[in-house]
């Protein structure tokens, strides 16, 4: 067995390299397909590319519903649309859009300056905002902003993953935390929106009968002066006065009605119709999560391998075809 492991010669490092350039200069394709695409990967992944740290959270939007009338300001608001407000997996899509509209990057940028943080020198030129300091409009930043915040909605469960990617642990960790205080804000917002609408439409009723029924008192007071002039029996003498008499108890009734659904109204603009839970607070990360290294270098072999593989019957069949 030693005797033939002592005839085994390893070949010198130098007629090693020899080789793999005479093989690579005889196979200019390979090289400029595989190589230097996947050298170029293996130097990026392996040496300059920066770390990127992602952290999550989860929240859910909850309701607080309650039956509501069919008449009055009930009625209404169901007929104008706000009565949809009450429902979380509706407004839950309306909320990550917000996570990631150019509003939120407004008020993140106006407290983080997201253009100096994700401008740093020792971000790798390729993940850099902005590397040669082109184009640092919010135009520009919006699309960068889109790829480091992105959320997750699950319409079965009624929750929303919010993803955010950064340089550093504190700094994903910070702008999840501020992005999550936003939602809570706009949630709010829509709470109070919502109550003002209610109180207003139902304070519009309430005014319309309560002109109902002094119009129509004015009207039977006129009429019961117009009879009493003519010296006779009012109920007997006037039968148009029933009929406002009618009209008043009607009124009155809407009156009633409208001054029921203010109350309702006003009661349900001391509560808070949604808010937001979080189900799962952002960490902390201790790990870069990207990029993938090992990965990315094997996929970028693997594209290449493949291009390289459809080069060579594509020259394979351009030969056939010659002879």
């Amino acid at each position: 067995m030693s005797s033939i492991l002592n005839k085994l010669t390893i070949p010198p490092l130098a007629v090693i390299k020899d080789d793999v350039w005479a093989y690579l200069k005889s196979r200019p394709a390979f090289s400029i397909i595989v190589v230097i695409p996947t050298t170029i990967a293996l130097l990026y992944f392996g040496l300059f590319a920066s770390n990127v740290y992602v952290t999550e959270s989860t929240f859910v939007l909850h309701s607080v519903t309650q039956p509501s009338a069919t008449t009055g300001i009930g009625s209404l608001l169901k007929g104008s649309g706000f009565s949809g407000l009450s429902q979380a997996d509706d407004n839950l899509a309306s909320v990550a859009a917000f996570i990631t509209s150019r509003d939120a990057m407004r008020e993140l940028d106006e407290k983080l300056d997201l253009k100096k943080q994700w401008s740093r020198w020792w971000i790798d030129p390729i993940q850099r905002f902005s590397p040669l300091s082109f184009g640092k409009k919010y135009e520009y930043l919006y699309p960068y902003y889109k790829k480091h915040v992105t959320t997750e909605l699950e319409k079965e469960s009624n929750l929303c993953t919010l993803i955010v990617r950064g340089f550093s642990p504190e700094q994903s960790l910070k702008i999840n935390q501020m992005l999550l205080q936003g939602a809570e804000n706009l949630v709010n917002r829509l709470n109070e929106r919502s109550r003002q609408n209610m109180i207003g439409y139902a304070m519009k009723d309430v005014e319309v009968a309560q002109k109902l029924v002094k119009d129509a008192s004015d009207k039977m007071t006129e009429q019961a002066s117009k009879v009493a002039y003519d010296n006779g029996p009012l109920a007997v003498k006037d039968a148009q006065y029933q009929q406002l008499v009618l009209d008043r108890e009607f009124a009155k009734e809407q009156l009633a009605s409208a001054m029921s659904s203010l109350q309702a109204a006003r009661n349900q603009a001391t509560r808070q119709d949604l808010y937001l839970d979080v189900v799962s607070k952002p960490n902390l990360p201790d790990v870069a999560m990207e990029p993938k290294r090992l990965h990315d270098i094997l996929s970028v072999l693997a594209v290449t391998l493949l291009l390289w593989g459809g080069w060579t019957l594509f020259i394979a069949g351009v030969k056939e075809h010659q002879y």
